[in-house]
């Protein structure tokens, strides 16, 4: 079955979400070796989300990021 037929099946037959559908299925075809981790119909997509702590009161926070002037020279 090709990427979509199986993600349909999934959707269809067990009524689950059209995303976890299409997340099931991709977890499958890396499992058996059908799909590399990260890859795309035309390539590849790696992605990265750093967050940092700031150690601020959150009304001076506020204040920095509602304030372009001050924002900028945070």
């Amino acid at each position: 079955m090709s990427h979509k037929d199986i993600a349909r099946h999934l959707h269809e037959k067990y009524q689950i979400s059209s995303w976890l559908s299409q997340m099931v299925t991709v977890t499958y075809e890396q499992k058996k070796g059908l799909r590399n981790k990260h890859a795309r119909p035309d390539g590849y997509s790696i992605s990265r989300v750093v967050s940092v702590p700031i150690n601020i009161p959150i009304n001076i926070l506020y204040d920095f990021w509602n304030n372009d002037g001050k924002r900028g020279k945070w």
